[in-house]
């Protein structure tokens, strides 16, 4: 009896100075005042049994040291919970103060219920003291739950820390401490609950002393582990532990010892894997080992040497390590200690630097636009190579230049009034108005002293007081835009100009257009007069022919300018009789002056060639076209004097010149008269009319026959225009040409019969009546398809004059078919397609010969006369 309680006393003495040594040894850590904490609640148990419990200490009094103890046996559940949570670094659940209050009320409740109605009651008297017994109640089995419960959750903490923790020393402590809790609580709880409740044996209760056992493993962690205390090999091994970088430790031979936790999980190796091994492994085939191993065998120091580690998985890891001689305490070498970092990702990351910085590098090196620094003089103290392409000078030379060197002097002064405004607000104070971005456009100078347009867009860089520190900036070339809104506004101008031109042009082809219709429709009017004479019949009939053929010209100019707008103008080149073709304009002129009363001037024909040497390949339409708009203007203004024309043959072309001693025209209306709808003369008051095309016409046909034109004038003395073609002379060759030199015979073709194929009642009408006078027969068809019935059922027909532009068949497939009835049948194309163009495609279906509508009768009748023939 007295030795039980000298144990108990032992034990209370324990746990007491256990609670003081833990304090002492930290007083601040968490983990310390828990087990201090702990320690208290072992040492309240067990005051029951040391003081309440001995001989001579009434029931009263044995109750009330019984309930004094509650607060230990009730109270270590909580406290051990606290315990485990610290031990194991559950940080985050231990700053919960929910936790702690919810196991601090449930203790203080039980304990209350304790000192009240009580758990353990009627104690009764035995040999050994007094023995109380369980109740029957809720709140012993809520206890029990509770205490229970708490306890399994604290080994499992401990368990679970156990197995992630990768410091030997805490695992060690955790196997100590789960060992030691596991065997005290059973045992305890077998002596205090169980047999008492259930077997209702009255037994001396050891709880208090079998916890004792756990307060000896704590005290083992303590004095082995160094437990509860940091020490420089704890500290070590954490350090290790939780390093980043590989360490590997070898002996003399290169035999690998241990790794830590990092080495292992870079190389992908376990410790058993790698404990023994040679370092050989980790160098796979490299050569550079046999060097190592020499000198680790000579104890020298490695420092930062590059090498590639191969891990379990053969990936290559590089590494920078270092390699030192581990030596004891009397400075003998034991082995060997290896340091090495993982630098994969520092490669890739030098690797992505260095690929930024050449993407980097290349696009400032090949923008077109100059990246620049400045300083606050103004002096340029960065630039990208790119100035070169700007400016034409290195980056060295132009480095050294000032603004007025690359600047035109305005774009200068206004770089420079920008920093000078500045100045002055900052000396003002005025920092409202301080601008710390600019865009500016200016003038540059290049090295080979043309100009450009660049746009600087600057950042101004200030200190705290506002004064300028840096200016950087970009430069951009916008001499291309720069050209490009002038010309937009010169555009602009010239669309305005040609609206006015326009307007204007459109206001004389009114005048022009109407003055013939007027004469045409006013002197057609006058022939069904009944008091017109015959002599005046001759007369308005004149008239209306020659409106007429004025209204042809005109129209023929417009559509002759628009097909020069639109390229479509096609150049039909054959072999003339140049002389031939003159010949027929001077007799044409010399009818045309006498009819203008213009017989006083005096027309000249100049030839360089002979006529059997002056066959030339080109488009004679259109040489005689350009001809005719000349010779009709110098005509026109005209009064007196002479007109010569003609050509000479210069610098492997022929020149072809119209002189004049006209009016002449003024030197500011020299360039303009070559322009469409421009005349020299564009005032209300025109003494000489016209559309102002003929000019712009023959300039557009000179061109597309690869020739030029010009002119040579002065006010009052005449005018000289003169154009340009290559020479094609052809000697020895027949021209093509016929003369069109109206003839005065009648025409007789009694006995022929003649198709006339004609969808137009007006045209038929028209083509009826002349062909009456020549005494022919004449046979109509409405279109092509009936005209081919017509050829295929009368074999008498002689000629056919075939219209083009018809319904249900056209003219061009109805001379394709009748070509297949009647092969040598004259066929004449009769269409008012007037283009030379036109006429091709009228020969290619087909046709022997063209003419257009409006038609000459004179030209019809000689080209009816030829094929007859």
């Amino acid at each position: 009896m007295i030795l039980l309680q000298y144990l108990h006393f032992f034990c209370l003495i324990t746990y007491a100075l256990m609670a003081g040594y833990v304090i002492y040894i930290d007083s601040k850590s968490l983990l310390n005042r828990a087990c201090a904490a702990l320690m208290v609640c072992f040492f309240v148990w067990s005051t029951y049994e040391v003081f309440g419990n001995r001989e001579g200490i009434s029931k009263e009094i044995a109750i009330l040291f019984q309930n004094i103890s509650s607060f230990g046996w009730i109270g270590f559940s909580g406290a051990l919970i606290v315990f485990s949570l610290a031990f194991s670094k559950n940080e985050r659940l231990l700053k919960s103060k929910f936790l702690i209050v919810i196991m601090a009320l449930i203790s203080l409740g039980l304990i209350f219920v304790q000192w009240t109605e009580g758990m353990v009651v009627n104690p009764v008297k035995l040999q050994f003291g007094w023995v109380f017994g369980w109740s029957n109640s809720f709140w012993t089995y809520l206890y029990f739950l509770y205490y229970s419960s708490i306890t399994l959750i604290s080994i499992f903490i401990i368990y679970n820390f156990r197995k992630k923790t990768n410091l030997v020393s805490k695992r060690k402590q955790s196997n100590i401490l789960l060992i030691t809790i596991t065997i005290s609580l059973i045992t305890g709880t077998i002596s205090n609950v169980i047999i008492p409740l259930f077997y209702n044996i009255a037994i001396v209760q050891l709880a208090d002393v079998l916890i004792i056992i756990f307060a000896i493993g704590l005290f083992y962690s303590i004095v082995k582990f160094k437990f509860l205390n940091i020490t420089p090999a704890i500290a070590a091994e954490n350090i290790i532990s939780t390093m980043s970088e590989l360490l590997i430790i070898t002996d003399n031979e290169g035999n690998i010892l241990d790794v830590n936790n990092s080495g292992l999980k870079t190389l992908e190796y376990n410790q058993r894997e790698l404990k023994g091994k040679s370092i050989e492994i980790l160098f796979g085939k490299n050569k550079k080992i046999k060097s190592f191993l020499q000198k680790v065998s000579l104890g020298e120091i490695i420092l930062n040497q590059d090498e590639e580690f191969i891990s379990k998985k053969l990936r290559i890891i590089p590494v920078i390590y270092s390699c030192t001689p581990l030596k004891d305490e009397e400075g003998e070498k034991r082995g060997n200690v290896i340091v090495a970092r993982n630098i994969s990702e520092r490669l890739d990351t030098e690797k992505l630097l260095k690929e930024t910085e050449d993407k980097y590098q290349f696009i400032v090196e090949n923008t077109d636009d100059v990246l620049w620094l400045m300083n606050s003089n103004l002096q340029l103290e960065y630039e990208t190579p790119s100035v070169y392409r700007f400016f034409g000078y290195t980056v060295e030379e132009h480095m050294k230049m000032s603004l007025e060197e690359y600047l035109t002097p305005d774009s200068a002064q206004l770089i420079q009034n920008e920093f000078q405004e500045g100045m002055i607000n900052l000396m003002k104070k005025d920092y409202a108005k301080l601008r710390n971005k600019a865009e500016l456009e200016v003038e540059f100078v290049r090295k080979d002293k043309t100009t450009g347009f660049a746009r600087i867009s600057m950042t101004i860089i200030r200190d705290e007081e506002y004064r300028i520190l840096k200016i950087r900036g970009i430069t951009t070339d916008i001499t291309e835009r720069k050209i490009a809104e002038k010309e937009l506004v010169k555009a602009k101008e010239k669309a305005e100009e040609a609206d006015r031109l326009k307007s204007a042009f459109l206001a004389n082809m009114s005048h022009e257009i109407r003055t013939p219709m007027n004469g045409i429709i006013g002197f057609a009017q006058l022939l069904n007069l009944e008091s017109t004479t015959t002599e005046e019949r001759k007369e308005f009939v004149n008239i209306i022919n020659e409106s007429a053929d004025h209204l042809l010209i005109l129209i023929n100019d417009i559509i002759d300018i628009a097909k020069i707008d639109s390229n479509q103008i096609a150049i039909n080149k054959v072999t003339i009789n140049l002389n031939q073709l003159l010949n027929d304009l001077f007799l044409l002129y010399e009818r045309e002056k006498v009819q203008k009363n213009k017989s006083d001037i005096v027309l000249v024909l100049e030839k360089a060639l002979p006529d059997n040497q002056s066959n030339i390949y080109t488009d004679d339409v259109r040489l005689k076209q350009v001809l005719y708009n000349l010779i009709s203007n110098s005509l026109k203004f005209t009064k007196e004097g002479f007109i010569k024309f003609g050509y000479t043959i210069e610098n492997e072309a022929i020149q072809f010149f119209v002189k004049d001693t006209g009016k002449g025209v003024a030197d500011s209306k020299q360039k303009l008269i070559f322009e469409r709808f421009r005349q020299e003369e564009e005032s209300n008051t025109r003494q000489y009319g016209g559309s102002g095309l003929g000019l712009s016409i023959s300039k557009g046909l000179i061109e597309l026959l690869d020739g030029k034109i010009w002119m040579e004038s002065r006010e009052g003395h005449g005018a000289s225009f003169f154009f340009t073609l290559p020479i094609n002379v052809i000697t020895n060759e027949h021209s093509i040409v016929r003369s069109k030199e109206i003839s005065l015979k009648e025409y007789d073709f009694s006995g022929k019969t003649i198709l006339a194929v004609e969808d137009v009642e007006i045209n038929a009408m028209i083509i009826r009546q002349y062909l009456k006078t020549t005494n022919a027969k004449v046979i109509e068809a409405k279109n092509g398809d009936s005209a081919i019935k017509i050829c295929n059922e009368n074999d008498k027909i002689d000629l056919v004059l075939m219209d083009i532009l018809m319904p249900i068949m056209n003219g061009y497939d109805a001379t394709k078919e009748i070509r297949k009835i009647r092969p040598n049948l004259p066929i004449i194309a009769l269409t008012a397609y007037a283009y030379a163009e036109d006429r091709e495609k009228c020969l290619k279906a087909g046709c022997n010969d063209f003419v257009t509508k409006p038609i000459d009768w004179s030209e019809l009748y000689a080209v009816i006369d030829t094929w007859l023939k």
